[in-house]
C-alpha cells in the first residue's frame, strides 16, 4: 500500500508527534508498505520525506500560506497514495488542507487527533461539517481514549477510534535494571520544557517531598529542552534544589533507557495529556509511573498497579512521600509494572492497527468508486 503521512510538525523539530511519525514510517516501509512524509516543517531532504517550500508563522512551526492545499494536493498526485494519513493537533493547517485536498481527489483518508481538544472541539467540527466527510471513506481516531471521546464530538455519528504511539517493548525492556537503594528515591521525567508541560509544578513537588523527606536521598533527573528552561534553572535555585534537580537537556533514546533502568519511577505534572509516549517509554522501561488522572497515560498505567494516577499536584506529593517511606511498596509497584508489559503497544501490535484502519477506508473507497459504475450500467 502506498500511505502518505501528513503533518505540520515533523523532524528535526522534536517533540512527541515528530518522533512518533518517524518511527511510524520506518515501521511500515518495514511491514512492505511505500511510504512518504508530507510536511511543512524544514530541513534535510531526507529519502521518504516531502517538505513543502512554504514560508512558516514567526513563532509556530505551521504554514497557513494560502498556496498550502494546491502544495498538497499536488503531492498526493505525485505519490499515487491509497490512504493519506492526516496527523492534527489543535491547530494544523496541513492536516486539513491535506484532507481537503484528498476529499477532492477521493483518496481515503485517515484523520488522528494527537491533542486534547476540550475547547476546540466546536471549531475543529466545523472543519470537519465543511470537509464533506460522510461522503467520503475517513476514519477519525485519536491517540488515546481520552481523545477519541472527545473527537466524537469533533465528529458526531461517526465511528471514532484509537491509533495510539508505540514503543519497541523488547528495546526497552533489555538491559539491567538497577535495584532500589535503601533511604533514596529517585525519580525521572522527559518532556518539553514548556509552561503547558507544567515542569514548575513538578519541581514544587519535589521541593515539598524533599522538606517531607530530609532523611531521604531525593533525586530528579528532567530531561529536555524549551523555552522555560531558563526560568526552570531559576526556580531550582530558589527552591534549594541545586543538590536534587538535574536538567540535562535533551537525551537520546539509549540515555533515556539509561536513567529509567537507574531511577525507581517517573513522575509526568501534565494536566492536558493525550497519550504521553515518555510515560509509555518508561512503562516499558519497567518504572512504575505517577501521572494525572484524566489524561491519556490512564490508557497504559492502572491506578495503584503500575503506579499511581492522582488528581492534583497535592496528591502527588502525598504519593512521592508514601513511596520514599515505603520502599517495599515502591518495590512491588516496580515488579508488577515489568510482570505486566505494555503488549498492547509494541509496534508489532500498532502496525497491525494502522494496517487494518488503512484497509478499512481503502475498501470502502473501493466500494464508493465501484457503486456509481453499478448505477451507471442499470
Amino acid at each position: 500500500m502506498r500511505i502518505a503521512l501528513v503533518s505540520d510538525m515533523y523532524l528535526p523539530r522534536r517533540g512527541g508527534i515528530e518522533l512518533h511519525l518517524a518511527d511510524l514510517a520506518a515501521r511500515l516501509r518495514g511491514a512492505g508498505h511505500a511510504v512518504d512524509v508530507l510536511t511543512p516543517t524544514p530541513g534535510p531532504m531526507d529519502l521518504g520525506v516531502r517538505r513543502l517550500a512554504l514560508p512558516l508563522l514567526p513563532g509556530t512551526g505551521v504554514t497557513i500560506d494560502p498556496r498550502l492545499v494546491g502544495a498538497l494536493g499536488r503531492a498526493l498526485d505525485a505519490g499515487r497514495y491509497d490512504v493519506a494519513h492526516c496527523h492534527a493537533s489543535v491547530f494544523s493547517p496541513a492536516a486539513w488542507a491535506a484532507m481537503w485536498a484528498a476529499r477532492r481527489r477521493g483518496v481515503p483518508a485517515v484523520l488522528t487527533f494527537h491533542s486534547v481538544l476540550r475547547t476546540s472541539a466546536h471549531y475543529l467540527g466545523a472543519a470537519y461539517r465543511a470537509l464533506g466527510a460522510a461522503r467520503w471513506p475517513l476514519a477519525v481516531t485519536g491517540v488515546s481514549e481520552i481523545v477519541a471521546g472527545q473527537a466524537r464530538r469533533v465528529a458526531p455519528g461517526a465511528p471514532v477510534g484509537v491509533l495510539p504511539n508505540a514503543v519497541d517493548l523488547a528495546w526497552w525492556r533489555a538491559g539491567t535494571v538497577a535495584d532500589g537503594r535503601a533511604g533514596a528515591l529517585r525519580l525521572a521525567c522527559a518532556m518539553r520544557l514548556t509552561r503547558k508541560k507544567r515542569p514548575a509544578a513538578l519541581l514544587r513537588a519535589v521541593a515539598a517531598v524533599s522538606r517531607a523527606l530530609p532523611d531521604v536521598r531525593l533525586r530528579l533527573t528532567l530531561a529536555g529542552e524549551g523555552s522555560a528552561r531558563p526560568a526552570l534553572e531559576r526556580l531550582v535555585a530558589r527552591l534549594g534544589l541545586g543538590d536534587v534537580v538535574r536538567l540535562p537537556g535533551w537525551l537520546s533514546r539509549p540515555a533515556l533507557r539509561e536513567l529509567y533502568h537507574a531511577s525507581d519511577a517517573f513522575v509526568l505534572p501534565t494536566v492536558d495529556e493525550s497519550f504521553g509516549i515518555a510515560a509509555l517509554e518508561a512503562r516499558a522501561a519497567g518504572l512504575p509511573v505517577l501521572a494525572r488522572r484524566g489524561t491519556g497515560v490512564g490508557d497504559f498505567v492502572r491506578d495503584g498497579a503500575h503506579g499511581y494516577l492522582v488528581a492534583s499536584d497535592d496528591e502527588t506529593v502525598d504519593r512521592l512521600i508514601a513511596l520514599g517511606r515505603d520502599p517495599l511498596r515502591l518495590a512491588a509497584l516496580a515488579a508488577r509494572s515489568r510482570a505486566e508489559p505494555v503488549a498492547a503497544y509494541d509496534w508489532s501490535a500498532v502496525v497491525a492497527r494502522h494496517e487494518a484502519v488503512y484497509a478499512s477506508v481503502s475498501d470502502r473507497g473501493a466500494a464508493k468508486r465501484v457503486a456509481p459504475r453499478r448505477a451507471a450500467a442499470r
